[in-house]
């Protein structure tokens, strides 16, 4: 058995060439460069220090996203940590926003921080329905989880179900416990009303 690097400079004529584990690829779809999209954007969109920088001096402030996506290609909601918005607010945001953009939303600190994700479905169809009306807007879940939640913190063993997340963890015991979802039961209730 070779070295991927050393069989990959070998084989790069070979059509296709026999994994370790016996199965068949293509050199090509083995070695093709993987391909990603990058977005740039910031945490918030409408702060009173940006005016003559990112808007206009005196801009009202239900035009901020808009000059904001005139810059950028995503935003994480962040003020969703502190204070949920309304369903309508999530509506209102999707109309707003250009074809290409995406936003990410903060789940809130309620779920994560005082529950520490103990018991989350009082907060499931809630986060589902406000993700479901960003539809094809939608970024990421960002999870944070408190300095003090550990990979044995009730709720840490939530399995993934096809929601793209993201998690901030401030205790080393979370990182080793590797990736942890906590939007399975939100993913499968915004699929099924996705399918609806």
């Amino acid at each position: 058995m070779m070295p991927v690097g050393a069989s990959a400079r070998r084989l790069r004529g070979s059509r296709t060439w026999s994994v370790a584990a016996g199965l068949d690829a293509s050199l090509d779809t083995l070695l093709a460069p993987i391909r990603m999209t990058i977005y740039i954007g910031t945490s918030g969109w409408s702060y009173d220090h940006w005016s003559d920088v990112l808007y206009p001096r005196g801009a009202p402030s239900y035009e901020r996203l808009l000059y904001y996506t005139q810059s950028f290609q995503t935003v994480e909601l962040n003020s969703s940590f502190y204070r949920w918005p309304r369903l309508a607010t999530f509506r209102a945001w999707k109309r707003r926003l250009p074809a290409a953009f995406r936003f990410s939303v903060k789940a809130p600190r309620a779920l994560t921080h005082a529950k520490k994700l103990y018991a989350p479905e009082a907060w499931i169809d809630r986060i589902a329905a406000c993700w479901h009306e960003l539809a094809d807007k939608r970024a990421v879940l960002l999870v944070q989880l408190g300095p003090t939640w550990h990979k044995t913190t009730p709720g840490s063993d939530i399995s993934s179900n096809g929601c793209r997340d993201g998690s901030k963890h401030r205790s080393s015991s979370a990182i080793r416990a590797g990736s942890m979802n906590v939007c399975s039961q939100c993913s499968s209730t915004t699929r099924s009303r996705t399918a609806s």
